[in-house]
């Protein structure tokens, strides 16, 4: 083996590291070694200049002279500190300005902003430190003002799409933007504002400004070629898909029985955005539109801008592997949504090759295919896996709520029926989907298998409503209460599979007694029992269902629950003790759930006789008890859906209502109680409301100290009713009177008067055609005039008389005009 005769290395011409021990301090009459040694490559750098003073150095080592690069994160420059000095101290002078003072004009200082930073915007609106303030200013632009921002943005935005900072202000423009275009389509066309002593440059040297629909246009088409692309870039997501909605003439809208999680804003906005942007409240310089219709109005060439950007996203995804690997991510699978959605509008859902396809694993080609069985369907494992997947599951509960009644039939018996219904059912995140699926059997219509499927879904159920009260898990049984009242069929199947998840017996009228008790708080009736242990009195009687058992026995029958739960029952588990601790230190403490609260209602809503055991239970609550449900903000809203609830009769209402006469004052004290007292007042007929009246008399007082319960006496109207009795009732019937509201009906054409028939004067006739019939008449008693003074009724005479003679005089003073008139008339 040969050898290399290797040269000894120099080491004082090695470059250092630029290292520092942490602690040790640079002294400042210590030269700057480290920046005079730093290591350039001299491929980057630009041949040195002749005049240069470079220090001595090793030859291969060369100093760079240029100074400028080019930074990702400041895509178009960085902006000087005064300017951005100056937009901060613009921004915290509007929002302390004060809008009752007249003196105080936003719209000067705004305009003189925009003015300054003109020609910046792009600079500012990628800033880190600016890129809020100018959200807040584009909020408070008008019209005119947002169109110039937008035409200054033209050209860049696939770069500010995908910028961290600019993404964030192009989606608040574009929000903005879509109440500019509904302004415009209405006929209200902003113009350049005008300064006063100022006039407008010709349109030739000015030139004319886009409006919104052709600036939209414009940046569609700008962003066409990169759309597939910036369509899953984490930060071009969102704006690109606000655009996107801003193109469609109906935006997607919740699915039949969706939840209000699954509105558009869902779809343009995370939660931790939306979370962060309702703290910050900026007024807007024009108000948004207010429409009670979902239709917005969009110019003719925004649906085949729309129909060519779904292509270009779709023309990535030809096969169902890749529209699947498209969905399981976080930035992909709102964008699929939104697809699937514009998909169902067409009405492409059911056909061979869809995207509904592509997710589902091809079921929907299975369907349509003629040689393969409808009944006996394979499961697919990607179905199966998003069944119990945090992000895949959202697109699988869509496909749900928007798949044709054949495809659904054929979801549910394939994945969520029998056992595969079950073990989705226990899933922490399964659950979920099939509750929505049991929503979306709720809604269908005409069809013959769904009564089927609901009889499935409360088999399912039946096994397994201990478990999910235990773990908190309420969905499941409020989806099946809600699709059986809606299909009215398997109610009492329904109402049977819910009372036994909490160890209810319908023929037990004890435990009956406490089941809005037990509803309310999620907990079983045995949990309610030991947690609540003063409602219960103890019985002589050995067998009666209330004697509570022996210490030991609950022990042993709380381990045995517990062993059950397993590792999912923890969370339940601690927020019972909780519970129990809250009720033994404050027996008046709110231990109600949302989950236990929106149940109860779904119950009430089942029709008659099936809701009777409900309603039963609310009846025998003590008027203690029902003061107790009034203050939560929660319950409160169990006894307004009793109320309110048209399958309960109108005397259970009327028993609820008597129920609590002579405590209404104590509940309108409350915060909460005195909103469900105002709803008790509302809903009563007029017996009622003079009984009611007739039992806050005593503590009117007490009501006009009161801070909530003030408003109470003033809507009954204690203090007519003290005085008058008798217009106080005429009152109360003249709120029962409808209010005739007279409809646009065309003119009928005249009809000729008969000869014979009498001739009715023009006053009568029109005066009898624009009254309305009168009221029955009611007979009060009036207090009688008193007698009226001598010197009352002398200038009471003097103004008639006086009156009458100046009415004298207009009249001469008319005709003589009138004959001045007539001669100049006749003179001409």
């Amino acid at each position: 083996m040969s050898t290399v005769d290797l040269e000894p290395l120099d080491l004082h011409t090695m470059p250092k590291e630029n290292t520092r021990k942490r602690g040790k301090r640079k002294h400042a009459s210590q030269p700057d070694a480290a920046a005079a040694e730093a290591p350039v490559a001299a491929h980057h750098a630009p041949p040195e200049a002749p005049d240069a003073a470079v220090p001595e150095q090793p030859s291969w080592i060369v100093p760079s002279t240029s100074t400028s690069a080019f930074d990702p994160a400041l895509p178009f420059g960085a902006a000087s500190a005064d300017l951005k000095a100056y937009l901060r101290t613009i921004d915290t002078q509007l929002s302390n300005l004060d809008p009752s003072n007249e003196d105080d004009d936003p719209s000067l200082i705004l305009s003189a902003a925009l003015s300054e930073i003109s020609g910046h915007e792009l600079a500012l609106g990628t800033d880190p430190e600016t890129a809020l303030v100018m959200e807040r200013m584009v909020a408070r632009m008008g019209d005119w003002e947002r169109r110039v921002l937008g035409d200054r943005f033209c050209g860049s935005y696939a770069t500010l799409v995908a910028h961290r900072f600019g993404s964030h202000v192009v989606q608040t423009w574009l929000e903005q933007a879509d109440f500019v275009l509904q302004r415009e389509m209405s006929g209200e066309v902003a113009s350049e504002p005008v300064p006063e002593g100022e006039e407008l440059p010709p349109p030739e040297e000015a030139g004319t400004l886009r409006t919104m629909a052709e600036l939209l246009g414009d940046i569609v088409e700008e962003l066409l070629p990169a759309l597939p692309d910036l369509i899953l870039h984490p930060h071009a997501s969102h704006p690109l898909r606000l655009l996107l909605l801003l193109l469609s003439p109906n935006p997607p809208a919740p699915a039949p029985s969706s939840s209000s999680t699954a509105t558009t804003a869902s779809l343009i906005r995370s939660k931790k955005s939306q979370h962060y942007l309702s703290k910050q409240e900026t007024p807007s310089a024009v108000p948004a539109p207010t429409s009670s219709s979902s239709t917005r109005k969009v110019p003719p060439a925004f649906p085949p801008l729309l129909a060519r950007c779904v292509d270009a996203i779709r023309a990535g995804l030809r096969a169902g592997s890749e529209v699947r690997a498209f969905g399981v991510g976080q930035v992909g699978a709102p964008v699929l949504q939104m697809l699937l959605r514009f998909e169902a509008e067409q009405g492409g859902s059911g056909e061979r090759g869809s995207l509904m396809d592509g997710w589902l694993d091809g079921l929907v080609s299975h369907l349509n295919d003629p040689s393969h069985s409808t009944t006996d369907l394979p499961q697919s494992a990607h179905v199966l896996t998003t069944l119990s997947d945090t992000t895949s599951s959202h697109t699988t509960e869509l496909c749900l709520l928007l798949a044709p009644p054949r495809i659904l039939r054929a979801l549910w018996s394939t994945y969520l029926s029998a056992k595969q219904g079950a073990r989705t059912v226990k899933h922490p995140v399964g659950n979920f989907v099939w509750a929505r699926a049991v929503e979306r059997l709720g809604a269908v219509r005409a069809e013959e298998w769904v009564p089927e499927a609901l009889r499935g879904a409360a088999e399912v159920l039946k096994g397994l409503g201990a478990k999910l009260v235990k773990t908190g898990r309420a969905g499941p049984l409020r989806a099946l209460v809600d699709a059986a009242a809606a299909q009215g069929s398997h109610e009492a199947e329904t109402l049977s599979v819910v009372l036994s998840a909490f160890g209810l017996d319908p023929a037990d009228e004890t435990r009956m007694a406490h089941a809005v008790g037990c509803v309310a708080e999620m907990v079983p009736f045995k949990t309610y029992r030991k947690l609540h242990k003063s409602l219960f009195k103890p019985s002589t009687t050995s067998g009666d269902a209330d004697t509570p058992q022996p210490e030991a026995e609950e022990d042993e029958d709380d381990e045995e629950e517990e062993e059950e739960e397993g590792d999912e029952s923890g969370p339940p588990r601690k927020r019972r003790r909780k519970a129990g601790s809250a009720a033994e230190e404050d027996p008046n403490a709110d231990t109600s759930t949302l989950q236990g609260a929106l149940l109860l209602q779904s119950l009430l809503r089942l029709s008659s006789p099936h809701n009777t055991p409900i309603v039963s239970s609310i009846l025998a609550l003590e008027p203690e008890r029902i003061l107790h449900l009034s203050a939560s903000p929660t319950a409160s809203r169990v006894l307004d859906a009793l109320l309110d609830a048209p399958s309960v009769s109108l005397k259970d209402k009327r028993a609820f209502r008597m129920r609590c006469l002579g405590r209404y004052h104590e509940m309108a004290d409350l915060r909460v109680g005195s909103r469900v007292a105002e709803k008790v007042w509302a809903t009563g007929d007029g017996y009622f409301k003079e009984k009611f009246a007739a039992a806050l008399m005593p503590h009117e007082q007490f009501l006009a100290a009161s801070f909530f319960g003030r408003f109470l006496a003033r809507k009954v109207n204690l203090s007519l009713f003290r005085r008058r009795r008798d217009d106080w009732r005429a009152w109360i019937k003249e709120q029962y009177i409808p209010t005739p509201t007279p409809a646009p009906t065309p003119t009928p054409a005249p009809t000729p008067t008969p000869a014979h028939a009498p001739a009715l004067s023009t006053t009568t006739t029109a005066s009898t055609a624009a009254a309305p019939a009168p009221p029955a008449e009611t007979k009060t008693k009036k207090r009688p005039a008193p007698e009226e003074d001598e010197i009352d009724a002398l200038f009471k005479a003097a103004g008639a008389a006086g009156e009458g003679e100046k009415s004298r005089a207009e009249k001469r003073t008319e005709r003589k005009a009138a004959k001045r008139a007539k001669k100049e008339k006749e003179g001409r």
